[in-house]
């Protein structure tokens, strides 16, 4: 005779659950068993497949794999039943696991990067919001002498001020904006774009079948760059190294502010 509650006609998987079970390394049986078992709180391998339509061979299979991960417990009896532990101690259990995990990879993927031939990038391309954020704070990291930074978002420019503020003790180090009223940032140097600068960098039309404004921008020793590019709600990033345009525009908007 089946386990379920009287009620069992209402439950529904919920697949946002099962998707982010999913990404934190379930399978997608693994996590569609491990949902239901914590909707029953108590479950038998029937009750589990008549709510998931898993095969009972496979529902076992998880269960034994979900108990030897201490996702689940056993009660003895006939049927067996099954019940998941506690839900904070299991995750705080996954997130270590997978924490260690990502660590592991990263030492790994290190060796391989130290053994691996330099090789020569001038200029690439990002797309996703974070790595646009990593790049522009290794840039950041990496500059030695002289940055030059172009902003026309306070909220964007925010998300790298903790980096900014550490790179203004060794660094000849200079904040061009539109409307300096909306950045205050006490020790930093904030400059207001000329005519010029607003209207070829800070509000500019770039390619001719995309609309498009550079909201932020990083020049770094003369050499290095990176600038972000908004076209409707999305980012991207477009960075560069080692090309004489670089030091040129560098030097060229130095040179403006300076005489402003």
């Amino acid at each position: 005779m089946t386990d379920l509650p009287a009620d069992s006609g209402s439950f529904e998987l919920d697949q946002r659950i099962v998707e982010r079970l999913k990404s934190w390394g379930m399978t997608e049986y693994e996590s569609k068993i491990y949902t239901v078992l914590v909707m029953l709180q108590v479950g038998s391998a029937r009750d589990i497949h008549e709510l998931t339509g898993i095969p009972r061979g496979r529902v076992y299979e998880i269960l034994s794999d979900l108990t030897k991960k201490g996702y689940i417990g056993i009660i003895n009896g006939s049927p067996t039943r099954y019940h998941a532990l506690d839900i904070a101690r299991t995750f705080e259990k996954i997130k270590k696991d997978t924490l260690h995990s990502i660590e592991e990879v990263v030492q790994m993927l290190e060796e391989i990067e130290k053994k691996a031939r330099p090789a020569k990038v001038p200029g690439y391309t990002v797309q996703s919001e974070s790595a646009i954020e990593n790049q522009v704070n290794s840039i950041l990291r990496r500059a030695r002498d002289s940055v030059l930074i172009l902003c026309i978002d306070p909220a964007f420019l925010k998300k790298f001020i903790a980096e900014i503020k550490c790179s203004d003790r060794k660094l000849d180090l200079h904040i061009v904006v539109d409307n300096p009223a909306e950045y205050s940032y006490r020790g930093l140097k904030i400059h207001k774009g000329d005519s010029l600068i607003r209207s070829s960098l800070l509000n500019e039309k770039l390619y001719s079948d995309h609309s498009a404004r550079i909201i932020f921008a990083v020049f770094a020793d003369f050499r290095e760059d990176v600038m972000v590019v908004r076209r409707g709600s999305s980012l991207e990033g477009i960075f560069s190294s080692e090309f004489p345009i670089t030091e040129y525009m560098q030097r060229s908007i130095m040179e403006r502010i300076d005489k402003a």
